[in-house]
């Protein structure tokens, strides 16, 4: 079966400058941005099960699920669909609240009933202390709270309400949203938020009891569906889970838990596989960058066939439908040609579903994994020239830290630690048998024996990308190509090398893979003698440095950017050429230095800029505009 497979090139590299959704769990940033047929079905595990992602109240026999231990999370016969239980934390607490419609006491979840808490009308008001709880069941929603939230633990119908989200419209302005939560929401007056009739939430499932009306078939079973209007104003929501989605008309301020987030980074889309009436299984497979989960929406079957592993997923389809609702960018995904893919109900190509990688937000583009193959605790530490962060992927110990271009950690056994920086690696050390210096101004390694004993003589080994020489005549090591091995004690072996370290492995099992996507060519370029005005097609030179910055597609047989160091004229040779683009489709052109150390250029459909901070500190374009090609003529199409 002929198959179609796409896959991002370069998704290694991630933003943290902003909020992104890892797990529904959202990374703190103060920045803000506005924003076919097909089958196939895959069942999510079923969706890591959030029963095990939320808090919930510790019941009778240790259950806290609605209906469980001979307790009901909802009344439904008398109105009073919803419960809210109010838990001390240690200390005696006073607490009074009103609702819209209905309010009566419960016993459910635990709660007490004392003479200390009273219900006038729709207004409840109480005391809790140690760890007692206070259970009501009520309609409507709560339009006033009086209370210590840090003191107390609040839940809805046995869901920790533990998260709070504000949305905040423009000045004036009239402004729609909707908003999907995989918990319970309740509206809440905190940041001086409103509690409007024409704020409306449904409950998770059809016969909750609350305005089910505004549910469609996008809507995920067991999910809170809230729409609502501003005006100028603020909507303040408490929410056990996590937010899954959220649209609006215009751009809100958006706060979660108090910090601000760009809320298109919550928003979610379907994807849709659609079998076209195909007789026969087939099978398909795609990656997400943060979460996923299946759904009948789009007419999507759900059965137990189709998996999901984390961001992973895979499945098949027949001659039906599978739907999947999904954050942040398909990384990769794998369909047979005889499948349509839709995303939010239109069909697309699979490939453009794939992320330009080349155009996300400034990010660090070097990369570091340390692994360390041992069952002992192995420390190392590490410097670079450059600006340094913990990777995506997240690091093996808590005690892994990076700052201040100095990074630090220790494993055993437990996986790889991962690294974002730009710049160059300086040194590294395992603190006990070895450190690796690297000097780039002289183009030489030097590897240091820190045991100041001749015994034992412990091993490494190094790779370059270019080439590798012995700097002193008294160096026992081996070299083998691009790779060199030897053992140091009491001395200190020097290599001269060009290209770029690959890979450094340690006696302590400390093994260190280093990857960067604009690699210097000197060494490799086929055409060493040639000037940059031979090489170039379009050049610009640095006004305050020996370097020139050209388009060419004679040094690497493709069109990219250049950077050539050490020339302040086109018609000298540089000493060394150095890739400063990745990926490009249709070309770069328009080069300008629009600041000390930042190049401005048109590449593939977009004005971007790119930070040179020093010859060795480079980092990924930045999109400032989209712009139509350039015709010939120098006008625009």
């Amino acid at each position: 079966m002929s198959k179609k497979h796409y896959e991002s090139s370069n998704n290694h590299y991630q933003e943290h400058n902003y909020y992104i959704i890892s797990q529904y769990k959202l990374i703190c940033s103060n920045q803000m941005e506005p924003t076919n047929k097909g089958e196939g079905v895959t069942q999510n595990s079923q969706r890591e099960d959030r029963v095990n992602r939320r808090s919930y109240l510790k019941l009778v026999g240790g259950s806290a699920v609605a209906g469980i231990g001979g307790v009901p999370a909802v009344r439904g016969g008398d109105g009073l669909h919803r419960t809210l239980t109010i838990e001390a934390t240690g200390t005696r607490q006073n607490y009074e609240f009103t609702v819209e419609g209905d309010l009566d006491k419960s016993t459910a979840f635990g709660g007490s009933i004392g003479s200390e808490d009273l219900i006038s009308g729709s207004t409840a008001s109480g005391i809790v202390a140690g760890s007692g709880r206070d259970s009501y069941s009520f309609s409507g929603e709560i339009t006033s709270w009086s209370g210590d939230y840090d003191a107390l633990n609040l839940y809805l119908n046995g869901e920790e309400l533990n998260n709070h989200i504000a949305l905040k419209g423009p000045p004036g302005e009239r402004v729609s949203y909707r908003m999907r939560v995989d918990g319970e929401v309740l509206k809440s007056t905190d940041f001086n938020g409103t509690i409007q009739d024409s704020d409306k939430i449904s409950g998770r499932t059809k016969d909750y009891g609350l305005d089910t009306s505004i549910r469609n078939e996008d809507d995920l079973n067991g999910e809170t569906i809230v729409e609502g209007e501003l005006n100028g104003g603020t909507d303040s929501y408490l929410y056990s889970g996590d937010v899954t989605d959220l649209r609006a008309d215009v751009l809100l301020e958006v706060y979660i838990n108090g910090d601000i987030v760009r809320y298109s980074d919550l928003e979610r889309d379907i994807i849709t596989i659609d079998g076209c009436g195909c007789e026969t299984a087939r099978e398909y497979t795609f990656t997400v960058e943060t979460d996923v989960a299946k759904t009948d929406a789009y007419n999507g079957s759900i059965n137990s066939s189709d998996t999901i592993d984390g961001s992973e997923v895979s499945g098949s389809v027949v001659g039906g439908r599978d739907s999947y609702a999904y954050t942040g960018e398909i990384q990769s995904i794998d369909v047979p040609s005889s499948v349509q893919v839709l995303k939010n109900g239109t069909e697309v190509t699979p490939g453009s579903l794939l992320p330009e990688e080349q155009f996300d937000p400034r990010t660090l583009p070097n990369k570091m994994t340390i692994s360390i193959d041992r069952q002992e605790r192995v420390d190392y530490g590490f410097s670079v020239t450059g600006n340094l962060e913990v990777g995506p992927l997240g690091n093996s110990s808590s005690g892994d830290r990076a700052a201040n271009g100095y990074g630090r950690g220790y494993g055993a056994n437990t996986g790889a630690d991962e690294y974002l920086y730009c710049g160059e690696l300086e040194s590294i050390s395992d603190f006990t048998c070895i450190q690796l210096d690297v000097d780039r101004p002289n183009q030489q390694l030097i590897v240091r024996d820190l045991t100041d004993s001749s015994n034992p003589p412990y091993g490494y080994e190094l790779t370059v990308s270019g080439t590798l020489s012995k700097d002193d005549s008294n160096n026992n090591a081996t070299i083998n190509g691009n790779s060199v091995s030897g053992k140091v004690s009491g001395k200190t072996d020097v290599f001269n090398f060009t290209g770029e370290l690959l890979e450094v492995i340690f006696p302590t099992s400390i093994k260190v893979k280093l990857e960067t996507p604009y690699p210097r060519l000197s060494g490799e370029n086929q055409y060493p003698d040639a000037t940059v005005e031979k090489l170039a097609m379009e050049s610009l030179v640095d006004p305050n440095k020996d370097r020139i910055v050209f388009t060419s597609t004679v040094v690497e047989d493709r069109f990219e950017l250049y950077l050539a160091h050490g020339v302040s004229a086109v018609d000298q040779v540089p000493s060394v050429i150095q890739r400063i683009s990745e990926q490009v489709v249709v070309g770069i052109s328009d080069l300008k230095w629009a600041d000390t150390n930042v190049i401005q250029f048109w590449r593939d459909g977009y004005d971007c800029t790119q930070e040179m901070t020093l010859s060795d500190l480079i980092y990924k374009p930045v999109v400032s505009a989209e712009t139509p090609y350039p015709a010939p003529n120098g006008g625009e199409e």
